[in-house]
């Protein structure tokens, strides 16, 4: 079993608002445990499989979101994205948000953007970053193109599924 970040958002969501000092969760393959630290909300987010599994472990300190970090160094990507592609009746892929977060176009602040209206893509070419309390994900292309519409604005909140790039083929 796995949790999406739109689940473990959720959780988080809901203890937030309780007033539980701790919760552990234990689902089989996945331990989640959250203790709050003082009245800022939930301090750390920890997820690990049992011993069927390579140990993992990760925890994030929560944060309101002031954009990609700066520098010239890449944000870390949380791996591999489930964003959907699907094709509409123009013949145009659509490129989807595989979870709710933040939208930017560039690495950093002070980077170009991965691409603009116009850009040819290839399988796999970066077209933004997804941030989720200070985790980035990678969203790539899913074939060959050229970006045709960005449908979301940079630094703003993008919802699951909803479309951030149309891609016309080449």
């Amino acid at each position: 079993m796995t949790l999406t970040y739109a689940e473990i958002a959720e959780i988080i969501k809901l203890i937030d608002a309780s007033s539980c000092e701790e919760i552990t969760l234990d689902l089989g393959e996945i331990k989640l445990s959250m203790r709050r630290k003082g009245d800022g909300g939930p301090s750390a987010t920890t997820a690990a499989p049992t011993a069927a599994e390579e140990s993992h472990e990760a925890s994030m300190e929560p944060s309101p979101p002031t954009g990609p970090p700066a520098g010239d160094e890449d944000p870390p990507a949380t791996g591999p994205s489930r964003t959907e592609a699907s094709a509409t009746a123009d013949g145009m892929s659509e490129i989807r948000s595989p979870m709710v977060g933040t939208f930017y176009r560039a690495p950093s602040p002070t980077s170009p953007p991965f691409v603009e209206v116009g850009s040819e893509v290839d399988e796999d070419d970066p077209l933004c970053l997804i941030e989720v309390m200070k985790l980035y994900t990678t969203i790539s292309a899913k074939g060959p193109g050229r970006v045709a519409e960005i449908c979301a604005e940079n630094g703003a909140m993008v919802g699951a599924d909803e479309i951030l790039f149309r891609i016309e083929p080449v």
